[in-house]
C-alpha cells in the first residue's frame, strides 16, 4: 500500500508541477508583453522619439519604426503648418499695404479728373482764340480785298 500511495503523491505533485509550469509560461507570456507595451508606450506622454527600434522583438521593431515614421511625419506637417501661418501673416500684411497704396491711386484719379478738365479748359481757349484770329485775318483780308477792287 505504501508503493500505491506514494505513486498517487507523486502523480499528484506531477499534476501540481504541470500546473505551475504552464501557469509559469502563462505569467511569463503576460510580463513579456507588459514589458513590450510598455517600451511601445514610453515616449508618447513626453514625446521621446529616441527610443532604440533595433532592440526587441521583430514585431516591436516594426511597431517602433511605424511610431518613428508617424512622429517624423507629425513634425513635418507642424513645420509647414508653421510656415503656412507665418506666409499667411506677410500676406495680410501685404494687403494691407496694398490697399492702403490703392487708396492714395484712388485719391491721385480723384484729384486728375480735376487736372484733366484744365487741359480741356486750355484747348477749348486756344481753339476760340485761333477762332478769334482766323476771323480777324479773314476780316482784314476781305477789308484789302474790297478796298483794293473798289
Amino acid at each position: 500500500a505504501p508503493s500505491a500511495a506514494r505513486s498517487a503523491i507523486a502523480a499528484r505533485y506531477d499534476a501540481v508541477v504541470v500546473d505551475l509550469r504552464s501557469e509559469h509560461a502563462r505569467l511569463a507570456k503576460e510580463l513579456r508583453r507588459h514589458a513590450d507595451r510598455a517600451k511601445l508606450f514610453s515616449g508618447a506622454a513626453g514625446g521621446g522619439g529616441d527610443v532604440d527600434v533595433e532592440a526587441g522583438p521583430s514585431h516591436v521593431r516594426e511597431v517602433l519604426q511605424e511610431r518613428k515614421h508617424t512622429t517624423n511625419a507629425l513634425r513635418q506637417t507642424g513645420d509647414t503648418l508653421e510656415q503656412a501661418r507665418e506666409t499667411r501673416a506677410d500676406l495680410a500684411a501685404q494687403r494691407e499695404a496694398l490697399e492702403g497704396s490703392t487708396a492714395t491711386a484712388a485719391g491721385m484719379l480723384g484729384r486728375l479728373p480735376t487736372i484733366d478738365g484744365v487741359i480741356q479748359a486750355m484747348r477749348q481757349k486756344k481753339v476760340r482764340e485761333n477762332a478769334v484770329v482766323g476771323v480777324t485775318i479773314g476780316c482784314c483780308a476781305s477789308f484789302l480785298l474790297w478796298a483794293v477792287l473798289f
